[in-house]
């Protein structure tokens, strides 16, 4: 044999004693070319593998399928999808494996469930305008269309698919982009514990039947949720939104839509701000107990229809509810704040509005803010460095309640509040003094007059005090 025909050998021998290409030499899972999978689906068999690696494309876009046309009728992006989809008729069920080429389920209806349950996707995942309408998939979800438990993708696109069962992305890792862009989910969307290292894009996403369960999930990047329609309850307890500088850096909810409970007890926006602008939460009660933000709390022109709790909450940046409506009870007791807490324009209709025992490190703001039917405390209220109730409005018998608050200045006139200020001696006389301290020296007679009235009213008529002050009222007005 020739030298050179030798030395050809002495280089293949590594190769040829290697098992299939792809696959590590340690890897005793069998390789399966996505060619194979893609004929069965085109026969229309039931495609199932558990434990194996799939090299290749999985690209439906090629296949002999049967098509129907979709009519697109709502504006925007989902417009401009093609109307002509595939229909898939295999059920699909990839299980504890992984899938090394790029996955294209773009456009297509599948009739069967489709579960990804531990399968690890290296590359893009595409399902852009994908609908899943299978149910029955599996004893512990009995009516779920997808399922992807404890899985891992690259930079997947959900975009305007629609998941007619409960799509369950329990643990699931997204390394990169996740496109969720006006994806409807028409029963449960699962994605409690889920990881997003990269982007989440949650816009114009729309949960009709079902809830959304993001319970203990962890954004590692932006968080995009504006114009979210949540028609079921919102679960985001202990949640974690480590939102990165580098990014453009807000978690965003505005113009978004949530009927029912809404549950961010114990979440954590981590980086930068958390913006909930002109978010509407039409339905039950709103919960952001335990709450931190680390950059400033957005929640400007937002409607809260039920109750909302914002107990023991901590705002490192500002707490922003500039024109915010409360339709009912606002519960803020033991919240803490770093900077300013800006309440202007807002709206309270509930019955109670609590501040008490706040931590305020700088102004609270409540210029032209209207409180209607109200009792607003803020009993023991500390370190408010400015109060301002400038040109707020109390009406039908709403009271406030400083006995205990702790402030520097407040700025408010005494014929916005005479009628609503809660009795307290102490409160009384540190507000007399703080109108002398602003040079609201007629505010200041009026509210002495007030409390020399309202304190000679409380005595009984067998002190003799009462009788001394009577006298003093009606010779000098208390002078």
């Amino acid at each position: 044999m020739r030298p050179s025909s030798i030395l050809a050998l002495v280089l293949l021998a590594p190769l040829l004693a290697s098992p299939a290409v792809g696959a590590p030499a340690d890897d005793p899972r069998p390789i399966v070319p996505a060619s194979e999978i893609l004929a069965k689906i085109e026969r229309g068999e039931p495609v199932e593998y558990h434990r194996v690696i799939v090299v290749g494309d999985l690209d439906l876009s090629g296949l002999d399928l049967p098509v129907q046309h979709i009519e697109r009728s709502v504006s925007g992006s989902m417009s401009d999808l093609p109307g002509d989809m595939k229909v898939v008729k295999s059920s699909i069920r990839i299980i504890n494996s992984e899938i090394r080429g790029e996955v294209n389920f773009c456009l297509s209806i599948f009739q069967e469930p489709v579960n990804f349950m531990g399968t690890n996707f290296i590359e893009d995942a595409l399902f852009s305008g994908a609908n899943f309408i299978a149910h029955d998939l599996n004893v512990w979800r009995p009516i779920s269309s997808i399922f992807f438990l404890e899985y891992s993708l690259g930079s997947p696109d959900f975009s305007w698919a629609e998941f007619a069962g409960d799509a369950n992305f329990f643990k699931a890792e997204f390394a990169g982009y996740a496109d969720f862009r006006g994806t409807k989910f028409r029963k449960d969307a699962i994605f409690y514990e889920t990881e997003f290292t990269g982007q989440a894009n949650f816009q114009d996403v729309e949960i009709s039947n079902g809830g959304a369960y993001f319970g203990g999930a962890v954004f590692r990047g932006d968080a995009n949720f504006r114009g979210a329609v949540f028609s079921g309850n919102a679960d985001f307890m202990n949640i974690k939104f480590r939102i990165f500088p580098r990014g453009y850096g807000v978690y965003q909810s505005g113009y978004s839509i949530l009927l029912g409970s809404a549950y961010f007890r114990d979440a954590e926006f981590i980086g930068r701000n958390a913006n909930f602008e002109e978010t509407v939460f039409s339905g039950g009660n709103i919960y952001f107990e335990n709450t931190k933000f680390s950059g400033n709390a957005v929640f400007v022109d937002v409607l809260f229809n039920g109750d909302v709790y914002f107990r023991n909450a901590f705002f490192s940046g500002d707490a922003i509810f500039e024109t915010a409506d409360f339709s009912r009870n606002a519960d803020f007791h033991e919240a803490k704040y770093n900077s300013g807490a800006i309440f202007k324009m807002a709206k309270f209709n509930g019955d109670n509005v609590c501040f008490r025992n706040g931590d305020f490190g700088e102004d609270v703001n409540f210029e032209d803010s209207v409180f209607d039917r109200v009792n607003l405390t803020l009993e023991d209220a500390r370190n408010i460095r400015t109060l301002r109730l400038s040109n707020s409005t109390f009406r039908n018998e709403s009271t406030i309640s400083l006995k205990g608050t702790d402030y520097q200045r407040l700025y408010v006139h005494w014929d916005q509040i005479k009628g609503s200020f809660v009795y307290d001696g102490e409160s009384y006389l540190k507000l007399i003094k703080n109108f002398k301290t602003i040079e609201f020296f007629e505010d200041a007679d009026a509210c002495y007059y007030q409390y020399r009235r309202e304190r000679q009213s409380m005595r009984s008529w067998l002190e003799r005090a009462k009788y001394v002050d009577i006298l003093a009222w009606l010779t000098c007005g208390y002078g």
